[in-house]
């Protein structure tokens, strides 16, 4: 069997400390994923 997924993805990750200044990592944008399932 075989299976698709498409879509946007909003993904924000916010890292920051006393030690470290804030700063922001986006990972957001399009995917596309392409699969094969075992039907038993």
């Amino acid at each position: 069997m075989l299976g698709f997924e498409a879509g946007y993805r909003m993904v924000k990750v916010n890292i920051g400390g006393s030690e470290v200044d804030d700063y922001e990592l986006d990972f957001s944008g399009p995917f596309f994923k392409v699969a094969y399932y075992i039907g038993l």
